[in-house]
């Protein structure tokens, strides 16, 4: 698999990034290997994706 990239033209919401991965990402592309299943990949993604997209939103003052 290769890196995926996301490009949004103003901060996502949750709901736009889940879609955007999902689209993005077909369900064969989420491997098995030594370190996870799919199912937690895909998990630890959007759990990850999320987490980042609340560090990086505006912060009103």
């Amino acid at each position: 698999m290769r890196p995926v990239r996301l490009w949004f033209p103003l901060p996502p919401t949750a709901r736009a990034l889940r879609s955007a991965i999902d689209a993005a990402v077909a369900d064969d592309l989420w491997f098995d290997d030594i370190h996870g299943l799919p199912d937690w990949r895909r998990h630890m993604t959007f759990r990850l994706a999320e987490e980042i997209r609340r560090e990086l939103r505006p912060r009103h003052r």
